[in-house]
């Protein structure tokens, strides 16, 4: 009798324990890793906070502000974007996407003479950094140190970025044909029908363009150019074109770009007549 008064509660105590392991081995197995999710869930919400706030400080900060050319508005260059939030609200409106004057400019100080520019392809390492400078919103970038294809590739691959190209879809078809079938008056028309901020930003660009067709050093000339700009600057008869659309639009994409290359910009008749301002 006494041995068995003895060990009920030895029993009992190890009832208890053997619950407790049991228990203890379910909190582990399930609501452990439920834990980890809300922590891991929480960090994300606060580093997401913190970087909502961080972006609207740097707007603040810089509200209103121009920069000295004044071609900065504060956005994300490679955003699925139209070259119109690219502009600073501003009274002036001669204005381009500061990433173009930036690259343009560096091109035109240094690398005119450069053999093929615009052809030869800049480090793809190179072109990502300067990219994340300028969507960090850096003023006053300098370029000075780059290879000057890594500043060409910059450009083209900032013009790339956009979700129209400077030839907007919407008037590709008549800008296009008018390349292919009409003369060089027709051509000015149609041209100039163009989107103020597409037209004046093609101007500069293709003002720019004939600057480097100039330099016989560089090997790069007109058909060169057509054909490597063409579906940058021109682009395709939609917005995503399909492997026939791509093969077959080659030619009419470089015939364009051509046409557009030998026009006489000051002749051009358009609605926006202080665009002549930055020829």
């Amino acid at each position: 009798m006494e041995v068995v008064e003895q060990t009920m509660p030895v029993r009992i105590v190890e009832k208890i324990r053997f619950a407790f392991v049991w228990f203890f081995k379910l909190m582990v197995a399930y609501a452990w890793p439920v834990v980890q999710w809300i922590t891991s869930a929480n960090m994300l919400i606060d580093t997401k906070k913190d970087e909502t706030e961080d972006e609207k400080a740097l707007a603040e900060a810089f509200d209103g502000f121009d920069e000295p050319d004044g071609m900065i508005k504060f956005v994300n260059y490679g955003t699925d974007l139209i070259l119109a939030d690219y502009i600073h609200a501003s009274s002036d409106e001669n204005q381009v996407p500061y990433v173009m004057k930036r690259c343009v400019d560096e091109i035109e100080v240094r690398g005119l003479h450069q053999v093929g520019l615009y052809r030869i392809s800049g480090s793809d390492r190179e072109i990502k950094e300067v990219k994340k400078k300028f969507m960090k919103h850096e003023l006053n970038l300098d370029l000075s140190d780059l290879d000057i294809h890594v500043v060409c590739g910059t450009l083209k691959d900032f013009l790339r970025s956009l979700k129209d190209p400077l030839i907007p879809n919407a008037m590709w078809k008549s800008v296009t044909e008018t390349a292919l079938n009409s003369d060089s008056e027709d051509f000015y028309k149609v041209v100039s029908r163009l989107p103020k901020t597409n037209l004046r930003c093609l101007i500069f660009f293709i003002t720019h363009l004939q600057k480097v067709m100039e330099i016989p050093e560089n090997k790069i000339d007109k058909e060169c150019l057509a054909k490597i700009l063409g579906p940058t600057v021109v682009g395709y008869s939609s917005a995503d074109p399909s492997p026939l659309e791509l093969v077959g639009q080659t030619h009419v994409l470089a015939k364009c770009m051509e046409r557009l290359l030998e026009l006489e910009w000051w002749m051009v008749s358009f609605n926006v007549m202080d665009c002549q301002a930055i020829l």
